[in-house]
């Protein structure tokens, strides 16, 4: 077999299995490599068999799989050369239980929450951030584009001059009780920071 296709895997060498394993298991008995349904000696009519003695006392020192409750043997039992623990929690399982998902992975789940906590709190901060910049803001008022068409421009000055008289409050206290035809006052328009307020005051005034 070609050491070169260790590197991504190879196919099982039992002649009726078409399995190609990424992570093919290594038979120390008759030195081959095999798919974790097939790696055990008995399985592949491994033709140098170990010994039961042997076999036994040999068992009972070998690895086993690092999740509870699983007694077969870890990947590293059958050959020590072989990095077969898992690369994020770093310990060793069993062919079925060797990939992080089939034995939780804490580690695994750690890392994956690690990022999304980060971006989840950077996130917390720009949105604080934005409301507060937007509290600060002064409110923005857009300008009042003119029409200009002349019939469009009369009707927008009518309508401003109602909104005006309604809105209006007598300059001078002593008008509070007088009501003097609408075409005998004067509006006027007072700005003070954000706030808007409209007066009216006679046009002629009366003096004694």
């Amino acid at each position: 077999m070609d050491n070169s296709l260790l590197d991504i895997g190879a196919q099982c060498s039992v002649p009726s299995c078409s399995v190609q394993d990424f992570l093919p298991i290594f038979c120390p008995s008759c030195s081959q490599y095999f798919c974790q349904d097939h790696v055990h000696s008995d399985l592949h009519s491994c033709p140098t068999p170990t010994p039961p003695a042997q076999s036994d006392t040999q068992h009972d020192k070998l690895q086993r799989c690092a999740l509870d409750n699983c007694n077969k043997l870890s990947l590293d039992a059958y050959n020590e050369t072989t990095a077969a623990a898992c690369p994020t929690c770093k310990r060793s399982f069993c062919a079925h239980h060797r990939h992080p998902i089939s034995h939780k992975c804490t580690s695994t789940t750690t890392l994956s929450q690690a990022p999304a906590s980060t971006k989840n709190e950077k996130a917390r901060a720009l949105l604080a951030k934005v409301s507060s910049s937007s509290t600060a803001k002064a409110p923005f008022r857009r300008s009042t584009k003119l029409p200009t068409d002349p019939a469009k421009l009369a009707a927008y000055r009518k309508v401003e001059v109602m909104k005006m008289r309604h809105k209006s409050v007598p300059l001078d206290p002593k008008d509070m009780a007088a009501s003097p035809p609408l075409d005998q006052r004067l509006y006027i328009k007072v700005k003070q920071g954000d706030k808007e307020k409209v007066f009216w005051t006679r046009k002629v005034c009366m003096t004694s």
